[in-house]
């Protein structure tokens, strides 16, 4: 069993796994380094107990049109099957909300496999809807991409068996090997490629909210106007689906806050270091009424990310936002 992990350089860019079966899914970049853990550990860890061999893209190498990185396993039938029901553990341990119990994964699957999972008419992916109990959906077709993404979420055993199936029907493409790579060289697309066009539309009747200006709205603003801007999976990723009543209770503003970034990312199309410019007021985020040359906000979902604004001279204030119940704490660390 060999086991590595790419960390940068060109040298990386295509992926050495032996089969005859594979898997290919996308990982946060927050996500992907718990699964690595310290120095690689807990991936060498689950490569060991599994006999597969787990690769993971460095933090460059982002599958196009997102912010994820790519981890790809191969191995035998066997070996495939634990591995990704030990990474499915380990993700849910880490991630899963205490009171939904939820996990959501998205598979890398070629074009040519599409047709197999979701069957004529829809009728085989409605079959396994009804079985597993896990909503599956498979992304739009993008134009000079020969994969599509299937977003499988639910509960816990509803995703393992229901990831299981998906990853049985695609073993028999032909293609499938072809397609365990990092490098996509001359593909750029823009963030939000593999949303269905309802989806990247903006309800008309509301505005966006620039995530600079989260604190005027309460909570249950900020949900109602997720519930209607947001996308699906924004909507998952972050443990913001249910009803009213158990949101406002059971989850804190750093979800609520890092759903609003994510939903302006993905409407605006726009660079990160814009996301969080106050465009109604005409300046930056102020920390105890000093202008930040930095500022990265932390939250249970992960790290987001940050607003430079370059003034020589200015005390650089590093404000890490934590989440703590439905507080969301300042911490300021001055850097000179």
């Amino acid at each position: 069993m060999m086991f590595q992990v790419p960390r940068s350089g060109h040298e990386h860019n295509e992926v050495h796994v032996e089969g005859p079966y594979f898997s290919k899914f996308l990982l946060s970049n927050v996500c992907a380094g718990a699964i690595l853990g310290k120095n690689g550990s807990t991936c060498k860890k689950i490569g060991q107990r599994s006999a597969a061999q787990i690769r993971i893209s460095h933090p460059g190498q982002l599958f196009p049109g997102t912010r994820d990185r790519i981890c790809i396993v191969g191995g035998d039938k066997e070996s495939l099957g634990k591995c990704m029901e030990l990474l499915l553990k380990h993700m849910f341990d880490v991630f899963s909300h205490g009171f939904e119990k939820s996990l959501m994964i998205q598979l890398v699957v070629p074009n040519s496999a599409i047709s197999r999972i979701i069957g004529t008419g829809g009728r085989y992916v409605s079959q396994l809807r009804a079985a597993t109990g896990c909503c599956i959906n498979a992304s739009v077709r993008v134009p000079a991409m020969l994969e599509r993404l299937v977003l499988l979420s639910g509960p816990y055993d509803s995703v393992v068996q229901s990831v299981m199936e998906v990853l049985r029907i695609i073993q028999s493409d032909p293609n499938l090997s072809e397609h365990m790579r990092f490098s996509y060289d001359g593909v750029d697309l823009p963030l939000g490629s593999w949303l269905s066009p309802r989806a990247r539309t903006p309800d008309g009747a509301m505005s966006l909210i620039p995530p600079s200006l989260i604190q005027r709205y309460t909570k249950r603003e900020l949900l109602e106007y997720l519930h209607a801007n947001a996308c699906r999976e924004t909507m998952i990723r972050h443990g913001l689906c249910g009803s009213m009543k158990n949101l406002l209770k059971r989850r804190g503003m750093g979800a609520v806050f890092a759903a609003v970034m994510e939903t302006w990312q993905l409407r605006c199309n726009d660079r990160p270091e814009h996301f969080l410019s106050a465009e109604a007021e005409g300046d930056s985020i102020y920390a105890n009424g000093s202008k930040p040359s930095t500022t990265t906000f932390t939250c249970a979902e992960g790290v987001l990310p940050a607003i430079a604004a370059e003034d020589a001279g200015v005390i650089a204030l590093q404000t890490t936002a934590t989440q703590c119940g439905d507080t969301l704490l300042l911490k300021q660390k001055r850097e000179w």
